[in-house]
């Protein structure tokens, strides 16, 4: 089993390193991003054969956008709702230049302005999915160099939401060992993240 590993070499956001042109952070970032928004893309009634050109499509439109983006746009904030209206902005020119071709609607791209919203509203809930989403592509990235019962503690503690006692119970931990697994992770989390890591 490999023992907790502790990543202090930078301090620099990953979404820092993608404005600089870091390859391994555009890496990164694709593979943290790309399944959230297929997810907002799906949701939004884009039909599956598209999703993978409307991804694409959002990915070139965040990356010429970067140098311009800031946190405090009027968008929501942060930087998943800056990248929701780049999402959306774009299904709503797909469907709109489908019109024009008098294109038949799929029964899922019926009603699309109506999903948008549901969406939207979908973003703004308390535990929305694309926090879900996200941790679990992180997920992906990291989980192997923790122990398995200090990523189970934070999944649970953080995503979850459970409270750290019964965390505890459930595992076999204290309170404060749970804690303590809680306070590792964010801070490799936040070491490779930065401003993108869906948890504070």
């Amino acid at each position: 089993m490999q023992s907790d590993s502790e990543n202090d070499s930078t301090d620099v956001s990953l979404l820092k390193k993608v404005q600089e042109g870091n390859t391994e952070a555009g890496q990164r970032f694709d593979a943290c991003y790309r399944a959230l928004l297929a997810y907002w893309g799906q949701r939004s009634g884009v039909p599956a054969a598209d999703l993978p050109d409307h991804v694409q499509s959002v990915f070139a439109a965040v990356f010429r956008s970067l140098p311009s983006f800031s946190k405090d746009r009027p968008v929501g904030g942060s930087f998943r709702g800056w990248l929701l209206k780049i999402s959306n902005d774009l299904v709503a020119d797909y469907f709109r230049k489908k019109q024009k071709r008098n294109e038949v609607p799929l029964p899922e791209e019926i009603a699309w302005q109506d999903r948008l919203s549901l969406l939207a509203e979908e973003e703004n809930s308390p535990l929305p999915p694309s926090r879900k989403i996200l941790a679990q592509q992180i997920q992906k990235m990291i989980q192997t160099d923790f122990e398995a019962k200090t990523w189970q503690a934070f999944m649970l503690l953080v995503v979850e939401e459970l409270d750290a006692v019964e965390v505890g119970r459930r595992l076999g931990m204290t309170p404060h060992a749970v804690r303590k697994a809680k306070s590792r992770i964010l801070k490799r989390v936040k070491s490779e993240f930065g401003d993108l890591a869906p948890w504070s």
